[in-house]
């Protein structure tokens, strides 16, 4: 179930005081902004790291070595010159779970995981529902948390299939 960069904007809605992913035309390497570091800006930025990274044939390691000075966040700055050494071993995707750790709230994932779960709701608008658990699911890729697609499936069929019966 992948999504559309228009439902993926949808999914991950930014707050006033949450931190930006900024990238300017010409192929410009993204940047992150001072701000609140949440799971939708985590998503956001290794989405546009990936890109960029394909755009130039770049990935693993080459690409988390290219991308450690493109944070214009204090926090993330510090926690880069503190731990370089380390981060510039790793492949992006491991950097990126270094960088959740880091960032994120602890258990953040299993709040998205019982987000993921939940049953919907006879005032909430089925499609409304759908989206938040896409959302959710797309927040724990690499988790343990995560749902493979057909198992999504499956959840919003049964929860389609008790909305006809109520």
């Amino acid at each position: 179930m992948s999504t559309t960069d228009s439902e993926f904007y949808t999914l991950f809605p930014l707050g006033p005081d949450d931190a930006r992913v900024t990238q300017y035309p010409g192929n410009v390497f993204p940047v992150l902004s001072h701000g609140d570091i949440t799971v939708g800006v985590t998503q956001h930025l290794q989405r546009a790291f990936s890109r960029w990274g394909k755009s130039k044939g770049l990935s693993g390691v080459d690409l988390t070595v290219r991308i450690l000075e493109q944070f214009d966040n204090p926090d993330v700055e510090a926690w880069v010159r503190g731990s370089r050494e380390e981060l510039e071993a790793l492949p992006i995707d491991q950097f990126f779970t270094l960088f959740r750790a880091q960032f994120l709230p602890a258990h953040w994932e299993r709040a998205y995981a019982r987000a993921a779960r939940q049953c919907h709701a006879p005032h909430q608008p089925f499609a409304k529902w759908v989206s938040n658990i896409k959302a959710a699911n797309a927040c724990l890729v690499g988790t343990p948390f995560h749902k493979d697609d057909a198992t999504l499936l499956a959840h919003f069929r049964e929860a389609m299939d008790e909305s006809f019966q109520n």
